[in-house]
């Protein structure tokens, strides 16, 4: 029998999955063993079995006589709902990492003929917030923004050191952001790309295109985030 199907394996994924959504935070106490043992349904071998294999892998950590605990795991997932948005330093923080970001540009223009393509935009002025996003200090995410009148008209570069989606939410118009269309792609890092991320010249990223708009179905935000698939992870549902 292979391990994927193994009892053990089915558990050792579903404790993943928690820890990774934010059920288990890191650096909290996981249930006792009693507790889930009559969660999964499962025997003791079983579930000790699911734990070393997570333990083996650096996400929990056994304490003598203190139980089992989440430790920060090497990569973080990023979810992005159908009725919900969970903006970047949301995501970093409930994975125990500390974000940050680097603005590169802010500025009003006229998206190119590419992004118009790409987002179906007309020739109208837009807002373009391109930003360097980090994880402890470490560049994962170059993300290139356009948001679209009359949603920017009060933002101001300030507003967003901390969060672009809080920034916007303050905006009398947008009492709700949803995903609307993610396209996620695979692409190649240029000259540039490769000195925001601080990766080789020509090295794999993640391309994602994504859509928001606001309760009333109009567009607010465009955006292409390139992604270091090394350290960041993408989870669409």
């Amino acid at each position: 029998m292979k391990a994927k199907n193994t009892l053990y394996y089915q558990v050792m994924l579903k404790l993943k999955q928690k820890i990774q959504d934010g059920e288990y935070p890191v650096d909290s106490k996981l249930p006792t063993e009693s507790e889930l043992q009559d969660e999964f349904g499962v025997s003791r071998v079983t579930l000790r079995k699911a734990i070393n294999q997570l333990t083996t892998e650096g996400l929990i950590e056994k304490i003598q006589g203190n139980g089992s605990y989440v430790r920060k795991p090497g990569k973080v997932k990023k979810l992005l709902r159908l009725n919900s948005v969970e903006g970047f330093s949301y995501t970093a923080k409930k994975n125990g990492f500390l974000p940050s970001s680097k603005i590169i540009n802010f500025a009003q223009i006229i998206p190119s003929r590419r992004i118009q393509n790409i987002f179906r935009l007309n020739s109208s002025t837009c807002l373009n917030i391109k930003r360097v996003l980090f994880l402890d200090e470490q560049p994962v995410i170059v993300d290139d923004s356009y948001i679209l009148a009359p949603f920017y008209e009060f933002l101001q570069k300030s507003d967003i050191e901390v969060s672009l989606y809080k920034a916007l939410k303050k905006n009398p118009l947008i009492k709700k952001l949803s995903p609307q269309e993610t396209l996620v792609s695979a692409t190649e890092a240029d000259k540039e790309l490769s000195d925001l991320l601080a990766k080789p010249f020509g090295c794999s990223l993640l391309n994602i295109d994504n859509v928001l708009k606001n309760q009333d179905g109009k567009m607010v935000q465009c955006s292409e985030e390139f992604v270091d698939p090394d350290v960041y992870q993408i989870r669409i549902r």
